[in-house]
């Protein structure tokens, strides 16, 4: 079952104790890509479009530099479960009157994205919102329907005394922190708008 916040200490505490006892993470070879799976729970009054639109627009505009600070392991990059969201999506997503309903902020997803792997999988939720919508547009996937974001990004470096998964907690919190400031989620969307528009405009 879902884990209160104030007790990832102990998680933190069993990761300690599995790597003194020879546990291996994502880094101790070439193979091993293994990432470390948060899945933040959300209450009744976030499954909403606007709640949920908001989420993706700041975890989109914050994907880059989570990547770097993270430094997402080679390995773990080479494989599906980890893909970033397409341009398109972005563009689309990350317009300043992008405000769908449910249904479209659903259908948009899936005609973006039609698969479970990427870095930040919303299928689980939007499965858990409208099950017979997201499973009927994506037959072939294996999607489990549960009211949390799916976020993959993070590697498991068990054998660094430094990681821990309060920390990746931490980065997660900075999305939903970005998420529920309006004033700085407009600004941030406008810049980057501004940015991506910049080669245009030097071109012409």
């Amino acid at each position: 079952p879902p884990l209160e916040g104030e007790r990832l200490m102990e998680l933190d505490e069993l990761v300690r104790a599995l790597a003194e006892n020879g546990a291996k993470g994502t880094r101790a070879g070439l193979l091993n890509g293994f990432g470390l799976h948060l899945n933040p729970e959300l209450w009744d009054s976030d499954l909403n479009a606007t709640s949920l639109r908001r989420v993706l627009q700041a975890y989109l505009l914050m994907s880059p530099s989570l990547r770097e600070q993270i430094q997402v392991d080679f390995t773990r990059s080479l494989l599906p479960f980890v893909a970033t969201f397409g341009d398109d999506y972005l563009r689309h997503v990350l317009r300043p009157d992008y405000d769908p309903d449910m249904t479209t902020l659903i259908n948009d997803y899936i005609a973006f994205n039609p698969t479970r792997n990427r870095e930040l999988d919303m299928l689980p939720v939007f499965a858990h919102i409208d099950g017979e919508r997201v499973r009927s547009r994506l037959q072939d996937e294996k999607i489990s329907s549960r009211p949390t974001f799916h976020w993959r990004l993070p590697n498991a470096d068990l054998e660094n005394p430094n990681w821990s998964i309060s920390h990746e907690w931490e980065r997660w919190l900075s999305v939903e922190t970005l998420a529920i400031d309006d004033t700085r989620l407009t600004e941030s969307i406008d810049h980057w708008a501004r940015e991506r528009a910049r080669p245009w405009l030097e071109r012409i």
